[in-house]
């Protein structure tokens, strides 16, 4: 007996875009704190931790166990943003048709996942990144199984992440 493949109904325009928002941001968030966090060296938190103002010694040691994790933030982030971009593709995809979702897609992502959220972290990953502590340590958590195994062969080949040095030359 041959297995009758099941057609999946379509998603309402107003859930896909619903969808389309919610990807959109989770896009943003990933690809912004990408940036954000990880321009944030060790070595930079630790100069603001001593000598930071009171607001950003108190966000520098907030961040400083998340950034602690390299390799592992770095994939969490790469992880998540790749599968909600492609999750944007085929929802966008299934609203229009396959050419123009991409079309559309690519736009969305372009200027409200990567754009913008990296023009915006770059200028400000500190604040962010404190603001959003617990929605970062909620994705770390859940995408562990597959970002722990890729930090550590990362850190295996590569060699674990080294701030920035300075020296008398």
């Amino acid at each position: 007996e041959a297995m009758a493949a099941t057609a999946v109904a379509p998603l309402s325009i107003g859930v896909s875009l619903f969808l389309t928002f919610c990807l959109t941001c989770c896009s943003a968030f990933c690809s912004g704190l990408t940036l954000g966090l990880m321009g944030l060296d060790m070595t930079m938190l630790g100069v603001v931790m001593q000598s930071g103002t009171d607001k950003d010694k108190a966000r520098a040691r907030k961040i400083e166990p998340i950034r602690k994790t390299g390799n592992q933030l770095l994939c969490m982030l790469l992880i998540g943003n790749t599968a909600v971009n492609a999750g944007l593709a085929i929802t966008m995809a299934s609203l229009t048709s396959g050419f123009m979702g991409f079309i559309t897609s690519t736009c969305l992502i372009l200027v409200f996942g990567e754009i913008t959220p990296q023009a915006i972290c770059c200028r400000h990953g500190l604040a962010i990144g404190a603001f959003l502590f617990w929605p970062i340590q909620l994705c770390m958590w859940a995408f562990y199984p597959l970002a722990y195994p890729i930090a550590l062969l990362l850190n295996l080949v590569l060699g674990k992440e080294i701030g920035l040095s300075y020296s008398r030359e």
